[in-house]
């Protein structure tokens, strides 16, 4: 699945730069790399904080 999504926004960034704005395509082709060498190994989600409105809990 993400290969093919892969593919499919190459061939999105080649339209929108040949179509659109060269310059445009050019930031597509250069953030994808980067966005695929970051999340290779997978997304981790980071844990919210507390909400700082609620009381705390006792341990009762």
């Amino acid at each position: 699945m993400r290969a093919l999504v892969g593919v499919i926004l190459y061939a999105a960034a080649g339209l929108i730069g040949y179509l659109v704005a060269p310059l445009a395509g050019l930031v597509i082709f250069v953030v994808l790399p980067v966005f695929y060498a970051l999340t290779s190994a997978g997304l981790h989600q980071v844990p919210l904080p507390p909400d700082r409105a609620s009381p705390p809990t006792s341990g009762r």
